[in-house]
């Protein structure tokens, strides 16, 4: 009994991080991090969000033309192969091959042909990438409308004194930790700096060891 392999996981990089090569071009993928929206600086996002769009609005459109050309190509190339299959079997007929051809024959010969199986694979392959692109392209499309609701939200809250109170309190907690992270990272530095120069003092005169005589001297100087 064959042993049953485990599923691969699936993860977000696999699904954002595929190549898009288009026509021997291999174009940038910065999908998941073009579609993400920092809302402490919308104006920067609605600066870049045509942009963006265009690009991937493009690559969508190119994807489905290098689609559409290699679905004419596994075309030509399966009427290619139906007609080699039927002139293959011309030529048994002529050798005194006594089997009868059917349409499902040639139909059969012509899709199991090499030549086709590579056509249609690369087909399905540009399919899949031109599915994957037009649907990236509505999302960009989404996007642009969540930053219009994100904008039309941030006017609204900058002329609500509770909304903006909030803001300010958000935004007073966020410049505390901010301050709090710097003082310890300033502690640590002035820790491993003592630590350091104490590690090399010792290095350089290393401290005598007690015995009685010194502790005596000590007591007497106390005394």
């Amino acid at each position: 009994m064959k042993e049953k392999k485990e599923p691969i996981r699936g993860t977000r990089a696999m699904l954002f991080g595929f190549e898009i090569l288009i026509n021997g071009v291999l174009y940038d993928n910065s999908i998941e991090t073009d579609l993400r929206i920092d809302r402490t600086v919308l104006e920067t996002e609605f600066a870049g969000q045509t942009t963006k769009y265009c690009y991937y609005a493009t690559l969508a459109a190119l994807a489905k033309d290098q689609e559409a050309k290699l679905k004419r190509i596994a075309e030509i190339t399966l009427a290619t192969a139906d007609h080699k299959a039927r002139e293959e079997a011309l030529q048994l007929a002529a050798t005194g091959d006594k089997r009868k051809f059917t349409e499902k024959m040639y139909d059969t010969m012509a899709k199991t042909n090499q030549d086709y199986q590579l056509a249609q694979l690369a087909h399905l392959d540009a399919k899949h990438l031109a599915d994957k692109l037009t649907r990236i392209e509505h999302a960009f499309a989404q996007r642009k409308e969540m930053l219009i609701s994100l904008g039309a939200h941030a006017r609204v809250g900058a002329s609500d004194p509770k909304v903006l109170g909030s803001n300010l309190r958000s935004e007073y907690r966020q410049r505390q930790e901010i301050v709090k992270e710097e003082i310890v990272e300033e502690a640590e530095e002035i820790v491993e700096e003592i630590t350091k120069q104490t590690e090399k003092d010792l290095k350089e005169k290393p401290p005598t060891k007690a015995t009685p005589t010194t502790v005596r001297k000590r007591r007497r100087k106390k005394d």
